[in-house]
C-alpha cells in the first residue's frame, strides 16, 4: 500500500523538537508586558507592544552585527591583536591587585556599624 504523501520520520522529529523548544521557552519581561497590556487595554495594545519589541530586537541585532564586523577588522590585524592582548592583561592584573589589597571583612564590619547606627 502506498501513501500519496511520503511521510519522513526525520521531518516529524525535527518538527517535534522545534515545537518543544518553542513551547518550553521561558516567558521574559517583554512577553509578560505584552500579555499584561493585552489583558488590561485590549488586543491592539498588546500587538503594538509586541511589534515594538520585535523592532527594538532587530535594531539591536543590526548594531551587534555591524559592531562585530568592525571589531573583526580591528582584531584581524596582528599588531592590533597584540595591543588588545597586552591592554587586557594589564587591566586584569590591576583588577587582581585591587581585589587582593581590598579587605572585604572591613567593608562588612563598616556596613554593619552603619546599619546599627541608623536603627
Amino acid at each position: 500500500m502506498q501513501f500519496p504523501i511520503q511521510l519522513d520520520i526525520l521531518d516529524f522529529v525535527f518538527k517535534g523538537i522545534l515545537i518543544g523548544i518553542m513551547a518550553s521557552a521561558p516567558m521574559g519581561p517583554v512577553g509578560v508586558l505584552c500579555i499584561q497590556r493585552t489583558l488590561n487595554k485590549g488586543r491592539w495594545y498588546g500587538f503594538v507592544t509586541g511589534i515594538g519589541a520585535c523592532v527594538s530586537d532587530i535594531i539591536y541585532a543590526l548594531f551587534t552585527g555591524l559592531g562585530m564586523s568592525f571589531m573583526m577588522d580591528i582584531v584581524g590585524n596582528e599588531r592590533n591583536r597584540f595591543l588588545l592582548q597586552i591592554s587586557g592583561s594589564v587591566v586584569l592584573l590591576l583588577f587582581g591587585i585591587y581585589c587582593y589589597r581590598s579587605n572585604p571583612t572591613k567593608n562588612i564590619h563598616q556596613s554593619n556599624k552603619a546599619q546599627k547606627g541608623t536603627l
